[in-house]
Parts: C-alpha cells; structure tokens; sequence
C-alpha cells in the first residue's frame, strides 16, 4: 500500500497559512511513509475485500442478470440474433464468475455455491428431465431444490443454447431460464453475505491463509487435474473430459479469466495493494512476472481448449509450464515468506473445479 497524502485540510485554508500547513504536513508525511512499515494483513485484507472481493461478486451477479434477461428475451421471441446475444451474454456470464474462483472463501465455500453456478453438465440427464413430461414444472425453485449439479448452472445453460433457436420452446426454454435464474441468484446470496461487516471481519482474521491455499488449489487444478490429466502428463491415459468446457468452447477465456482474478488478489484492484504488499519487493515483482507469463501463454492457446490440446500440443504445454511455474512459486516461496499452513480444497475429489 503506497502512502497517500489527504489534502482535505490544506485545500480549506488560504494563503501563508496554506503555505504553512503544506509544508508542515508534507514533512510529516514524508518522515511517516520513509519510516513505515509495510501494510498489516488486516489492512491488505479489508482493501482487497473492498476492492476486488466485493467487487468481483457484483460484476459477476450484473453478467448474470444480464445472462437471464438475454435468454428470456430469446425464449419470448427465438430467432437467430436472440440465439447470439445470449451466447455472448453467456460468454461474460462465464468471465466474470470464472474471475471470481481465485477468492473462492467464505461465503461461497460455505454455501458451495459453484453447485448452484456451474458444475460440469451432464446432457443425457437434462435432456431426459427435459422429455419427462410427468416430471414437474421446471421452475427456478424445482431446479435449485430437487436437480443435481451436473444438471443445472451455466453448463446447463451453455448446453441449451448450443442448438437452433427454434428449438427453444416449452420445457428447454423453462430450463434454461430457470438454470440462469438459479445461478444468478446464489451470486447475489454470495455478494450480499460479502457485503456484511461481521463477514469482512472474520476474512481480516484469517483471509491470508485462505486466500494462499485457495491459490496453490487453483494454480494446481489447472496446471495438474485439467491440463495435465487432458495432456496424459499425470502417468495417466490423456482424458480430455477432465477439462471443462462445453459448446462454445470457452475453455480458454475461462482460463485466462482464473489468472486475472488471482492477479488481483496478490496485486490489488490498482496493482499496489494485494498479498504483494506483504511481500518483499524482489520476489513479488518475480511473482508478477510469472502472473504475465502465464497469461500470455494462455492467451497464445486458440480456439476450443480440447481442441487445442491435439492441434497446439506445444502452445497448450506451454501454458501449462507457465501456471506449473507460477503454482511452485507461490507453493514454496509465497507459502514460506506469509508462513501459511497448505490443507485441502473443499473441491478436491469434485469434478466441479
């Protein structure tokens, strides 16, 4: 966090007094930031919670709602330019919660909210609710209540808006609007619990540690159980299911959009007030380089990411390499400097990741 000056003072006072007050209060300020210390946790903590948590789950719950006004303004009138916009709307939908995983404490960790938003969609089953007649009314309530998570959230809506639009009729058009319906309305839970002082608190206490395990979880489910589970680099037969990505073919914005939100946590919403302030200055500047170099690889990847894995093997294994790298730096260096205890992900052993 960089010293600030607060001009509030100097500016309602006038002449030789202004000059005065200045100089007084520019010394003191200079004396201050020379001799400080480096942020507390709790300041860093209570910025980022403020700047990039609360933040983040508000940009995620407007893409939603943009999301369910898109596909329900397709399903009262289906046509082909409706078909786009909500794939597009889908497109940022996916951006912006992807964006959000790298803070994935708290509140949505107790909810488990990713159930609700987005889950790896198992299409024999939603096509099978969706040609049982007998079945109920596929409401928003049904769909959050009574439906697995392979069968609801943004896979599910991916998947409906995968075919032609006149096919979106009846019961599709009633799941795909309630899925958007239930995603969106388990970020605006998230974001509201978020918003509660006793919330901010309780992350000012212990959010280091969270957030440090949650990215050596993050990098390694990219870099080892998607990547390298896809790639057969695990002594295992490749299987490219294991990466996630449905017919638009996002896997790599999803990725991309994972890495720019664990950037923010380490370098703050402005690039100065993130986990970086807690760290020296020689290995958060290299820290940063390996976030840069990752993002680029990632970006050099095109087109479907499952596709990608066959037709780039070197581009794809290069963005693998770069989240690798930035896992063990973060996994020893960052972990050693914070001197935080690495445990489990609630998600290891889910396919949810």
């Amino acid at each position: 966090m960089r010293c600030q000056c607060k001009r509030g003072l100097v500016s309602r006072l006038s002449g030789g007094a202004r000059f005065v007050v200045a100089v007084v209060v520019t010394a003191a300020l200079v004396v201050g930031c020379v001799g400080s210390s480096r942020p507390s946790r709790a300041e860093v903590l209570s910025t980022l919670a403020s700047e990039v948590i609360v933040p983040g789950y508000e940009n995620a719950q407007t893409s939603l709602v943009t999301l369910v006004s898109a596909v329900r303004q397709l399903c009262a009138s289906p046509d082909a330019q409706g078909v786009t916009e909500a794939r597009q709307a889908l497109a940022r939908a996916r951006r912006s919660w992807k964006n959000t995983e790298a803070f994935w404490v708290g509140p949505v960790m107790d909810r488990r909210s990713w159930a609700l938003v987005d889950w790896p969609v198992n299409a024999g089953e939603v096509y099978r609710l969706i040609d049982d007649e007998s079945a109920p009314d596929l409401d928003a309530a049904y769909i959050a209540r009574f439906v697995g998570a392979d069968q609801r959230g943004l896979g599910t809506v991916e998947l409906l808006l995968g075919g032609e639009s006149q096919g979106l009729v009846g019961r599709t058009c009633d799941y795909l609007q309630s899925a958007a319906e239930v995603a969106a309305s388990e970020v605006a839970e998230v974001l509201l619990v978020w918003q509660q002082s006793e919330t901010v608190s309780d992350f000012t206490d212990a959010g280091v540690d969270e957030l440090v395990n949650e990215a050596v979880f993050l990098t390694r489910r990219m870099s080892d159980t998607e990547l390298g589970a896809a790639m057969g680099a695990m002594g295992r037969e490749a299987d490219l299911q294991k990466i996630v990505e449905g017919p638009q073919g996002l896997g790599v914005a999803d990725g991309i959009a994972r890495l720019e939100g664990l950037r923010a946590v380490f370098a703050g919403a402005d690039g100065s007030d993130g986990l970086a302030a807690l760290l020296g200055d020689e290995l958060a500047v290299r820290l940063d380089n390996d976030f840069v170099a990752a993002r680029e690889a990632w970006r050099a990847v095109t087109g479907p990411l499952r596709d990608a894995v066959g037709a780039q093997p070197e581009r794809v294994a290069a963005a693998r390499s770069a989240v690798k790298n930035l896992e063990r730096t973060i996994a020893t260096e960052v972990v050693s400097q914070l001197g935080v205890a690495i445990g489990f992900s609630d998600l290891d052993g889910d396919s949810g990741g």
